[in-house]
């Protein structure tokens, strides 16, 4: 253990606890997007105890829920929405007050996962030795001998405990569940190819988890592959249907040569087609997603670059002590952030086989977002009396311009 002179030494002690794969709960106070406090022990936090830490720290934001995970990876297990607070802020504030270097991230289920209560483990109490007579080396004395004790159930030896019931191999039947999705992974990426690096994340991140036995981190990851399914699913496209398994296989009188011949003449085949020059529409289709992708990638660096203006504002906020300013900070700015990445997510998820079809989908997904660009809470920030150098509209108009120009190459 570090210095513990230098270190939150509860905080530690919970950290560990969390990273041997036992859930904790925790409390994390924030200050604009700055962690100010964080909690984590195997003792329920009530709301009395939330609220005195936040008063305590001088914060604003309190986030609760349970925190899990092994090794250097921590999932941050909460209900409802992600907060604001990026994971990189929860690591260097881990790492500030422990000196622990881990990878903490947020994890939003419908159920937090369930903390052993202390004093629920009662230790069962160690069985008695048998009272044996004293010995003694002086003569008998006159009078009747003494009477000898009572058999007592403290003089036999307990009924060993119950064995405990077999654990389920929940890793095991999430393992198997991905491999009957595998089918559908494999047609998505046929159809959806400007998704297929999104796509293929998610399963890698699965894999990583289960190997590294992460429960919780697997069954989430498992659920944001399915529902990355089904949103390509919606957005149409001609997926092909997944591949029919193979009948059972008997036992030939003869090496079976010809399928993989005739596999190998379609893979040939196929190598052939790909070498053959394109069509002028077909180029202009591949040339079309390429700089759709562009376009969106740098609507996202535009978001990431409007959240640290704005985070440089909020600071600035919160030193003028005015309790409307600290209330902008911690509330107004986080909802307008919120409100800007919404709009941008809509915009990324536009993807589709067809120019059309995105064009349809990502249109009205601009026009919300230009429409948040016109709000007075930006104008305020942009033209604040802070010194704070903002410029939320013109950064994402910028991206936004070019998502447009990129929009009409397709019609």
């Amino acid at each position: 253990m570090p210095n513990t002179t230098t270190v939150d030494e509860e905080l530690y002690d919970g950290l560990q606890q969390a990273r041997k794969r036992k859930p904790r709960n925790f409390c994390l106070v924030a200050k604009g997007l700055e962690v100010v406090k964080l909690i984590v022990r195997k003792k329920k936090i009530n709301e009395a105890q939330a609220q005195k830490a936040k008063s305590e720290a001088k914060g604003t934001l309190v986030v609760m829920g349970v925190v899990v995970g092994e090794g250097m990876e921590l999932s941050f297990q909460i209900v409802g929405s992600e907060p604001s607070i990026t994971p990189k802020k929860i690591r260097d504030f881990i790492s500030e007050q422990t000196d622990l270097t881990l990878k903490p991230r947020w994890t939003v289920v419908p159920e937090l996962q369930e903390v052993e209560e202390e004093g629920e483990e009662t230790p069962l109490p160690a069985p008695k030795k048998p009272t044996q007579p004293p010995t003694s080396t002086s003569p008998p004395t006159s009078g009747p001998p003494p009477t000898p004790p009572p058999p007592t159930s403290s003089s036999t030896e307990p009924p060993p405990p119950a064995p405990p019931p077999p654990k389920t191999d929940l890793l095991g039947e999430l393992v198997a569940k991905m491999k009957k999705l595998t089918p559908a992974i494999q047609a998505a990426v046929q159809a959806h190819p400007q998704r297929k690096d999104d796509l293929l994340q998610q399963v890698a991140a699965f894999k990583a988890q289960v190997k590294a036995k992460d429960e919780a981190g697997a069954q989430q990851s498992l659920k944001d592959v399915a529902a990355l399914l089904k949103e390509l699913k919606d957005q149409g496209g001609s997926a092909p249907p997944p591949v029919p398994p193979p009948p059972p296989s008997r036992a030939p009188s003869q090496p079976e040569t010809m399928p993989q011949a005739k596999q190998e003449q379609e893979e040939r085949e196929s190598e052939k087609e790909e070498q053959q020059p394109k069509s002028e529409a077909e180029t202009k289709v591949d040339e079309f997603k390429q700089n759709w992708v562009a376009a969106r990638k740098n609507l996202r660096e535009a978001i990431d670059k409007v959240e640290g203006q704005l985070a440089g504002l909020a600071e600035a906020l919160l030193k003028s002590n005015d309790p409307n300013m600290i209330w902008v900070a911690e509330e107004g700015l986080t909802q307008l952030l919120g409100g800007l990445r919404a709009s941008a997510t809509t915009i990324d998820k536009s993807a589709s086989k067809t120019p059309a079809k995105v064009v349809a989908f990502a249109r009205p997904a601009i026009a919300e977002l230009e429409k948040r660009l016109d709000s007075p809470q930006i104008k305020v920030c942009d033209q604040n009396k802070f010194g704070v150098k903002v410029s939320v509209k013109k950064t994402i108009e910028a991206a936004i311009d070019e998502l447009v120009k990129t929009l009409e190459s397709a019609v």
